[in-house]
């Protein structure tokens, strides 16, 4: 019984570790792409950026990000934009350009 409790335990804990790995570099991504993007001139940014869903989704949502190319004077902004993935569930995108949600993107040919 103690065998199978400290396999548990070891599993928990090495879980834990993947998920909060998953999570950051997945925010640092994020982050170096918006950064990639303001070098190259654009207006590019964000107010935070955050991971939840523990233990068992990744939902990572960006909070008011702005992109915007001066060159072309095409901009983009919305309340929230973020995606989750989990386990026997596609990946999702979503988009929130006012309180509510404002659409979400599940593959190439679906939209919900």
């Amino acid at each position: 019984m103690k065998q199978i409790v400290r396999l548990l335990v070891v599993l928990a804990v090495l879980w834990s570790a993947w998920w909060w790995g998953a999570g950051y570099m997945t925010r640092s991504a994020v982050s170096q792409w918006f950064a990639t993007q303001a070098d190259e001139g654009w207006q590019a940014e964000f107010s935070s950026i955050s991971t939840t869903g523990y233990p068992i989704w990744h939902r990572t949502r960006i909070a008011y990000p702005t992109l915007a190319d001066p060159q072309t004077g095409v901009a983009w902004r919305a309340i929230g934009w973020g995606w989750r993935a989990g386990p026997r569930s596609p990946p999702s995108n979503c988009w929130c350009f006012r309180k509510r949600r404002s659409g979400c993107l599940t593959s190439i040919r679906a939209w919900h």
